[in-house]
């Protein structure tokens, strides 16, 4: 039980994001900053699920309405910005939550490439 409330976050805001989170740190890597405010410059960019700050590394938790429509072109534009701001996105959908190792080998091929 003590494990699960080390593991508890009170910023995260879905269980998805939740899983992922402690999967990572599960799996030995930094904990991740939840709801993590990206400002550049001075200029509020976005507000992202979870982020390695210090490696500019960036995972967002794509639910069923990120596909919708008109979304997918805001996420997308959303996500571009950050790219441009020099952050590396890992995009996980529901599907990705199947396998999650498969998700955490993403996020840490990401930290690599993006050392603190």
């Amino acid at each position: 039980m003590r494990r699960v409330l080390d593991l508890a976050d009170a910023r995260s805001e879905s269980p998805p994001e939740s899983w992922v989170r402690v999967a990572c740190v599960l799996a030995g890597l930094p904990a991740p900053v939840p709801q993590y405010e990206v400002v550049e410059g001075g200029r509020w960019l976005a507000r992202v699920d979870l982020a390695w700050p210090e490696q500019r590394v960036i995972v967002e938790y794509e639910g069923a309405h990120h596909f919708d429509g008109v979304q997918i072109v805001v996420d997308d534009a959303r996500l571009a910005r950050l790219v441009a701001a020099g952050w590396t996105v890992v995009r996980v959908a529901a599907h990705d939550l199947r396998a999650l190792d498969d998700v955490v080998a993403r996020v840490r091929a990401a930290l690599d490439r993006r050392p603190a």
